[in-house]
């Protein structure tokens, strides 16, 4: 099987790791930046290209998208033309524009695309989903999500003011960093409506909102609140009765 990682920072680097660990031994690294790719060279015995074109000439059988935000459409497009199957990491896109076009090439040629929200596949969010399926804690009829991270923590041998989550350009912010929302829908079904608000509070010296809340109405009728940034600790809760 080849792959072929477009997008080597963190993320992708990590899912060379994790793929060379599993025994792929046809891989291929892409990432316009020098630093990345030499660093990707360095640690790991596969061919690393400075163009999507190029990587994409290895006929990969899976790509995976782990690139900045505003890449992962147009390099998505690319990819599905070729007949790739797809993991994109999230958020899918910063925005509508080509998402009709990915998906009509997904069908045509009956590829794999998925998204790489991965909390669905940890112990803890397994475990309350049961545990709200099961009705343990009683009927859920509202849910309160506080979750907060400190930026510059996410890698500290970066300047986090660097990063594409603080560049507008590359389309970030908390709100497209945020997996809140796939978890959220996840554990209690469709939103009917949402309202929402964001932020720069001034503590990062950062392009984008570092702070943001939504209010939502569920379809079965649950109302809730998402607050996320970038500026403290991660605590999740349910109220039940």
């Amino acid at each position: 099987m080849k792959i072929l990682i477009a997008g080597l920072g963190s993320i992708g680097f990590r899912h060379a790791n994790n793929f060379k660990q599993l025994g792929v031994d046809k891989l291929v690294g892409f990432d316009p930046v020098t630093k990345p790719r030499d660093k990707f060279e360095k640690n790991f015995n596969f061919p690393v290209v400075d163009s999507l074109e190029k990587g994409l000439a290895y006929r990969p059988d899976l790509t995976v998208i782990s690139s900045p935000n505003c890449h992962h459409i147009e390099q998505a497009i690319m990819a599905a033309k070729q007949g790739s199957h797809l993991f994109i990491e999230k958020p899918l896109s910063h925005s509508h524009v080509g998402l009709d076009i990915l998906d009509g090439l997904i069908k045509e040629k009956n590829l794999f695309a998925h998204v790489g929200s991965n909390w669905k596949f940890h112990p803890a969010f397994i475990t309350m989903k049961k545990m709200i399926n099961d009705r343990v804690l009683g009927k859920v009829t509202g849910v309160q999500i506080i979750a907060g991270q400190w930026l510059p923590d996410w890698h500290p041998d970066e300047d986090y003011r660097k990063m594409y989550s603080s560049s507008k350009t590359l389309s970030g912010g908390v709100v497209l960093d945020s997996h809140e929302f796939d978890s959220v829908t996840w554990l209690l079904g469709p939103v009917e409506y949402t309202y929402g608000f964001t932020a720069q509070s001034g503590v990062l010296d950062i392009e984008t909102e570092d702070v943001a809340v939504s209010c939502l109405k569920f379809i079965n009728g649950i109302l809730g609140t998402v607050h996320i940034d970038y500026i403290k600790k991660r605590q999740i809760q349910l109220m039940c009765r």
